[in-house]
């Protein structure tokens, strides 16, 4: 009992204080307060999954063929290839060879299609009409 004696002794003048200044305060403490350091890891934020939504994949548009490069037979040089040759007509003439077969390639001079051509024979780039690339194709 001393010991609860001599404390209460001692915290008095304080209670003392307090109650004399009218107890707690409301306003902010002049005293910055420090966040609470834990070890423990924050957790991980995470994305709320994104529900799977079916989408039709886009094929290749098809590419048609102007009238004014009468193309004619298959791919060129395989069945399946998207170059064709390209028959006589008055936007033609200027760029027939009868040594070579004008092959004319659907976009411009950097299409994968000319590119292949261009590795695969030899050939070169004669101009560009409504949307085709046209290559002289040196006959094998």
């Amino acid at each position: 009992m001393p010991r609860f004696r001599a404390a209460l002794v001692l915290a008095t003048p304080a209670l003392a204080i307090l109650v004399a200044c009218g107890g707690p305060s409301d306003r902010e403490p002049d005293i910055p307060v420090q966040p609470v350091v834990t070890d423990a890891p924050e957790p991980a934020l995470t994305q709320p999954e994104t529900p799977a939504i079916d989408v039709p994949e886009a094929g290749p548009t098809a590419f048609t063929w102007p009238a004014s490069l009468a193309p004619f037979g298959d791919g060129y040089l395989d069945a399946d290839d998207p170059c064709r040759r390209v028959g006589e007509s008055a936007a033609m003439a200027e760029h027939l060879d009868h040594e070579r077969d004008l092959v004319g390639c659907p976009g411009d001079w950097e299409s994968r299609a000319v590119l292949d051509l261009m590795q695969r024979r030899n050939a070169e780039i004669v101009g560009e009409v409504d949307g085709v690339t046209l290559v002289s194709v040196e006959r094998s």
